[in-house]
């Protein structure tokens, strides 16, 4: 990180005992002392001297919280402290603060964002910041979009979150559910931060298309079921189930006005439109009639069992759907890398042998995942760019073999998976959290399963 130079007043070099030195308040908001440093600083002294300011015959350290609390247990007679002479400016201390707090150990997420507040608060702009502090710009842009949530602000302070995972919290600061789903995950799993984040991005975007066609359907005169009708034993009928008078199907547009019928709405990720059923009741209105043949009456209710296997499906098929972005996302992330695991061709032999059905079939499609998770764009429908790739630049042939061998694999994992057992999955799903990345709950399933035989 380029850093920006900040002027230190000329001073003097001066031998001070760390109980007479007076602590300026900090943007670090804790010290942490531990055992190692206070012992490193009680062998070797404080070998770089802290820095203070003269206040009213008093010297205030402004740089060197740590090192001189650290003096004070260590029980050093002096330490060495510069000593200028500076005015209390609150933007200049805490410019300086932040400047030697990076040079040193890293100030947690919630001290940062206050900082970045403070100075915004103090006239700086977003520009000014970056370049006073040498922070990035999307840096400060993310920490002060937290500083002015107070629920992400609230919730970072309290569990020492990154500020990605805070940058996160500020999606959902107007709705306290999410907000406790997600802090609980990160107190008590933290890996599993991202699968819920975007389960929960999956779940609201589900939400708004749902919403939104119910609403619609609503003010068109439908009554709206809030459950899916079980299969039998239901008191409404579904479309199939039922005939026109002169013996036609049923349409959809056929229903618009007719009185007592209700629809379902679902929402499935990735599609922009709902899915809607609709339904009859039992008592059919007038110029409606059962089908011929149709058991409609003849079947019992599901059990509970039947029912909670079916709850079970949909959640997980839903949770299917959220880890599938997540884990992509890392592969996209890990193929970008410039070293690879030492293992990493092994795991491409190992692929391309007793797991070629699943090569092939990456390979049936043009490697086209391949391409994808390399952010490789494709003009034409089948048009190899990872061979041209590694013939303009043969130092990433191993980049790309390891891109072919994953995407094979991945290639032939769906909503089914969770609940098919395939050694070469588990296998896949092993190596992959072998090298960084966490299994959501959904995705430890297949792994499980295979274990069992």
């Amino acid at each position: 990180m380029t850093m920006t130079p900040t002027t230190t007043p000329p001073g003097t070099l001066e031998h001070v005992a760390p109980a007479d030195l007076v602590i300026e308040e900090n943007v670090r908001q804790s010290a942490p002392l531990t055992p190692d440093f206070i012992r490193s600083i009680k062998e070797n002294g404080v070998i770089t001297p802290v820095l203070a300011h003269r206040r009213d015959g008093v010297l205030v350290v402004r740089a060197g919280q740590r090192r001189t609390l650290a003096a004070r247990e260590a029980g050093l007679e002096t330490i060495p402290v510069y000593a200028v002479e500076a005015g209390d400016e609150v933007t200049e201390r805490i410019v300086q603060q932040l400047v030697e707090n990076d040079q040193r150990e890293e100030l947690t997420t919630a001290e940062r964002v206050a900082s970045y507040k403070q100075l915004e608060f103090a006239g700086l702009s977003l520009r000014t910041i970056t370049k006073r502090t040498g922070a990035k710009a999307s840096t400060v842009k993310t920490a002060l979009a937290v500083a002015h949530s107070d629920a992400a602000s609230k919730i970072t302070a309290e569990h020492q979150l990154t500020l990605e995972q805070a940058e996160a919290l500020v999606e959902f600061e107007d709705d306290a559910e999410v907000l406790a789903t997600l802090t609980d995950v990160v107190s008590r799993t933290p890996g599993q931060f991202e699968h819920e984040l975007q389960r929960q991005r999956d779940d609201r975007a589900r939400r708004i298309v749902k919403e939104a066609a119910e609403e619609k359907l609503r003010a068109e005169g439908f009554e709206i079921l809030v459950e899916r009708p079980h299969y039998s034993g239901s008191a409404w009928l579904r479309t199939y189930e039922v005939a026109r008078e002169d013996g036609s199907q049923v349409k959809a547009a056929d229903l618009a006005g007719v009185p007592g019928v209700a629809v379902h709405v679902m929402s499935y990720r990735g599609n922009e439109d709902a899915s809607v059923e609709h339904y009859l009741p039992r008592d059919l209105p007038e110029g409606f009639k059962l089908t011929a043949g149709s058991a409609a009456a003849a079947k019992g209710p599901m059990s509970e069992a039947q029912l909670e296997e079916r709850r079970t499906v949909v959640a997980n098929n839903k949770a299917w759907d959220s880890a599938e972005v997540v884990r992509r996302a890392w592969l996209s992330e890990f193929l970008g890398r410039t070293k690879f695991p030492t293992d990493a061709l092994q795991f491409v032999a190992i692929a391309s042998t007793r797991m070629h059905r699943n090569l092939e079939a990456g390979m049936a499609t043009g490697n086209d995942l391949a391409h994808r998770l390399m952010s490789i764009e494709r003009k034409h429908g089948g048009q190899d760019l990872l061979g041209a790739l590694v013939s303009t630049a043969p130092s990433k042939a191993t980049q790309v073999l390891v891109a072919v061998a994953l995407a094979g694999i991945e290639s032939t994992t769906g909503r089914s998976t969770w609940r098919t057992k395939s050694s070469f999955v588990a296998e896949y799903f092993e190596r992959i959290e072998a090298w960084g990345y966490t299994l959501s709950d959904v995705e430890r399933l297949v792994v499980e399963m295979a274990r069992e035989s």
